[in-house]
């Protein structure tokens, strides 16, 4: 008995361990992949804090309930959420993913903010996909000690859009290395859009760029009051 007591000590000791010595980005990564599928593994949702969740998903209430939810809603659904690269800043952490929902292809960014190690505010991007290829491309975080410099590069880069008003205003800016993620909103035919545009930088210029494109809800809509950004 003290045998079998022992090794369950053991064994429980080890679960815990392993769960702090995850990174921020290998929790974002399996919350989008275990949480959003067809089976719904909600285990991962201890990476989120019960107490403190702003969700700026217009289409999803606030808090934990909220995304609980939401999972309800898309409970039954054949859905599956592959991250194709990921990375964090700081306290932030950015997935690009490929996501199926029954019949239909998505592209989707996700930024997750971590407190203390768990998510505690969520901001998110989608868009109809025809397929993968779209998403192809590097996917490993490469050059991180050029990280503050192309960060400028894209900052430069969306300052002249908003200049030449092909954007109206950036919300954010993040990156890692080569992957830089700027947020940013525009009207389209007296529509307001958010436009991720996620680039992979290359001695100092963008190689390519992958963006996801969201109208942004009419205010009546929203299922919160946080707003889109």
């Amino acid at each position: 008995m003290k045998k079998y007591i022992l090794i369950s000590f053991i064994i429980l000791s080890a679960i815990n361990i392993y769960a702090k010595e995850l990174s921020n980005q290998q929790k974002v990564v399996e919350l989008l992949q275990k949480a959003f599928n067809t089976k719904q593994d909600r285990s991962v949702l201890k990476y989120i804090n019960t107490k403190k969740y702003i969700q700026h998903n217009l289409y999803a209430q606030d808090g934990i309930e909220g995304l609980k939810g939401y999972l309800d809603y898309l409970k039954g659904q054949k859905i599956q959420n592959k991250v194709i690269r990921a990375f964090e800043d700081k306290n932030y952490v950015v997935a690009h993913s490929f996501v199926t929902q029954e019949d239909k292809n998505y592209k989707v960014i996700d930024i997750f903010r971590f407190e203390n190690n768990l998510i505690v505010e969520h901001w998110d991007n989608t868009e109809l996909v025809e397929d993968i290829e779209e998403l192809k491309g590097e996917v490993k975080v490469i050059d991180k000690q050029k990280t503050l410099k192309n960060k400028q590069l894209v900052q430069a880069f969306i300052k002249t859009k908003i200049l030449s008003a092909d954007y109206l205003k950036n919300h954010m800016i993040l990156g890692q290395g080569n992957f830089i993620l700027a947020v940013n909103e525009t009207y389209i035919n007296n529509k307001r859009f958010s436009i991720y545009e996620l680039f992979n930088i290359k001695n100092s210029k963008i190689y390519n760029s992958w963006s996801v494109k969201e109208e942004i809800l009419p205010l009546n809509q929203w299922q919160n009051e946080n707003g889109k950004f």
